[in-house]
């Protein structure tokens, strides 16, 4: 196909009417249109071309390709066969015909004339397009521009208002910090912990009014080293843990007692500021006295519980709040047949007899709500022995750091359960004998002689039915002489 295609010069161009050879661009631009109206396919009878200084005989076809790719059309060129007419024959005269030369010349004319207006066409066409194109480009610019010009002056509106904002932000930070200036100082005024601010050489820059006492501290101490004071604490150390902190920066914690045997609890830590820079070392002194003499008091009363519990005669557990034993008292360990410490970790559906199990389970789950509850249950000992007991209940509610627990206090009532079993089973047998002995009349009558009770044969012989002498006494029943 490339005999037949030639580039001009200038832009390169894909359009096949451009590229194709001139002598084929009139019939190929008719056949393409009529191909593309018909959607069928058009030949184009031969043509003779000038193809390297030599006269070729080609034909032309052009075949709609919708079946791969709408709007496609395939144009295939190629030489003429031997045989086949360059052109159909003229309808009238012959090629020696003058006037048929004449019309051929004036054909030719017209094809060059309107193949130069075509080429023309496109030509202006193409400029048209640039040029609408460089318009277009332009007005883009335009735009461009005053759209620029736009976001600058929003931006210019922007950072006009972003210097509004930052003013009023310094200004409220300004204010901030006067306020929190003031709520530093008082609460520095109010706090009932003594605290002392020093800096990197130890000399004191801040402190609490509580701390004047414990160190004599006059308003002219501020900027005087802390080796320079004196203070009521019976704390040598001080300094050297001061300085100590200020170089590992790791706090140190102790407890130390003044002069009037007062306790503190003593905090040394490093004094960090912007950007993680230690500036000095901050000394804190809580009083804790009153908490020693509480947890004294809590260490003595835990005695006499333990010795209390240990010494009763019933036994004493205690359950966290998922029912595992944290304390058992000795004689709770020797009713079940456990060491002393062994029931700690157990939980206490594990010692209850299966079939009491889920009434067990159950109360428990409801305990945080009621309160307390009573209860009559089987356990199982180590040995596998069943014992019979009676639990009081009661729910301990988390405060003062403990956890919540639930108390348990259990009574060994095996004994009785077995003397109501057996008076259970006596008052069966005496009621079958009543209620098998019917030739017989026979009463049960209290101290009071009111009857409780008759069989059967009361009934029948005497005729009584129903309830109707329960609670009368006995010698009112029967008549004078009976």
């Amino acid at each position: 196909a490339g005999r037949f295609l030639q580039f001009a010069g200038g832009e390169p161009s894909r359009n096949l009417l451009r590229a194709m050879h001139p002598s084929l661009r009139v019939e190929l631009r008719a056949a393409l249109y009529q191909a593309e109206q018909r959607q069928s396919r058009v030949d184009v009878a031969a043509l003779s071309v000038a193809v390297g200084g030599k006269a070729l005989s080609v034909r032309m076809s052009v075949v709609p390709m919708s079946e791969l790719s709408p709007g496609f059309l395939l144009v295939m060129v190629e030489p003429a066969r031997d045989g086949v007419p360059v052109a159909p024959p003229p309808a009238m005269g012959s090629d020696n015909d003058p006037l048929t030369q004449l019309l051929d010349r004036e054909l030719e004319r017209l094809k060059s004339h309107l193949r130069d207006t075509v080429e023309q066409y496109e030509a202006s066409t193409e400029e048209l397009k640039a040029s609408n194109e460089e318009l277009q480009a332009m007005n883009e610019e335009l735009r461009s521009a005053t759209e620029e010009l736009e976001t600058s002056r929003e931006e210019l509106q922007s950072i006009n208002e972003e210097l509004t904002t930052v003013n009023q932000e310094l200004k409220a930070k300004v204010e901030e910090l006067g306020h929190a200036n003031s709520d530093l100082q008082n609460l520095m005024d109010a706090t009932a912990i003594a605290t002392v601010f020093l800096d990197r050489a130890l000399r004191v820059t801040r402190y609490t009014p509580s701390a004047v006492e414990l160190f004599n501290l006059i308003p002219g101490d501020l900027g005087r080293p802390l080796s320079d004071l004196s203070n009521q604490l019976n704390y040598p150390e001080l300094e050297a843990d001061a300085r100590r902190v200020l170089l590992g920066l790791v706090p140190i914690e102790r407890e130390v007692v003044d002069m009037r045997d007062h306790a503190f609890l003593v905090r040394v830590l490093p004094y960090r500021v912007g950007e993680d820079r230690i500036a000095g070392v901050v000394l804190t002194l809580v009083d804790v006295t009153e908490r020693k003499r509480h947890q004294e008091a809590l260490r003595v009363s835990e005695q006499r519980f333990d010795a209390v519990a240990d010494r009763a005669a019933v036994g004493v557990l205690e359950l966290s709040e998922d029912g595992v034993v944290t304390y058992a008292n000795q004689f709770a360990g020797r009713l079940l047949g456990y060491a002393d410490g062994e029931l700690v970790g157990v939980p206490v559906l594990t010692l209850v007899h299966p079939d009491d199990r889920a009434e067990c389970a159950t109360r428990l789950v409801r305990l945080p709500a009621t309160g307390s509850f009573d209860l009559e249950k089987r356990l199982l000992r180590r040995n596998g022995e069943v014992l019979w007991v009676h639990d009081s209940v009661s729910w301990l509610a988390a405060q003062g750091g403990r956890p919540a627990a639930a108390l348990v206090v259990c009574i060994d009532i095996t004994k009785r359960r077995q003397a109501e079993d057996a008076l259970r089973a006596s008052e069966e047998r005496l009621r079958l004998v009543m209620d098998n002995a019917t030739e017989y009349a026979i009463f049960s009558i209290d101290r009071a002689l009111r009857v409780t009770s008759w069989n059967s044969g009361a009934q029948r012989l005497l005729g009584w039915v129903g309830s109707e002498i329960v609670g009368q006494r006995y010698d009112t029943i029967f008549t004078a002489e009976e």
